[in-house]
């Protein structure tokens, strides 16, 4: 190809590939509409505590270490707060639209089947949560290096 041709090809590429992105169907987690962006992403808050080394050199930088540390863990805390409280009301706001107009045994099924997927989406982001936490700890590992330099 030669530079016109690949260049035109390249932004139909991304033309494609952005239309393919907006167009995509929500992902759908749990049988719901939830793709994610309601709240952060605790792997994605603690990932921009890299504080590794932002205090080499002060004095008091095991201090502000801690402090980070801190910060990092409520932020990363606060994250898994936000989508443990979003994912209880996505599940009850979705179960009674899928439970409506069932009765007896029915909705007996439609209801446990819901709280199943409750629990099993509270597991997955306490897990995501403990993850992100143990990733602050690590930076405050390395961080805490910072002493005697």
């Amino acid at each position: 190809m030669r530079r016109p041709e690949l260049a035109i090809a390249a932004a139909l590429l991304v033309v494609a590939l952005g239309v393919a992105a907006l167009t995509r169907p929500a992902g759908a987690t749990l049988g719901t509409a939830y793709d994610g962006l309601v709240c952060q992403d605790p792997n994605d808050v603690a990932n921009q505590f890299l504080f590794k080394e932002s205090f080499i050199g002060l004095p008091n930088c095991t201090r502000l270490c801690f402090q980070a540390l801190a910060v990092c863990v409520r932020d990363v805390r606060d994250a898994s707060a936000c989508q443990l409280a979003f994912a209880a009301d996505w599940i009850s706001l979705d179960s009674q639209v899928d439970c409506a107009g069932l009765a007896g045994a029915e909705l007996s099924d439609c209801k446990a089947g819901w709280a199943t997927d409750l629990k099993t989406w509270k597991n997955s982001i306490l897990s995501e949560r403990a993850a992100a936490i143990q990733l602050c700890g690590q930076n405050n590992s390395t961080c805490l290096q910072c002493v005697g330099q």
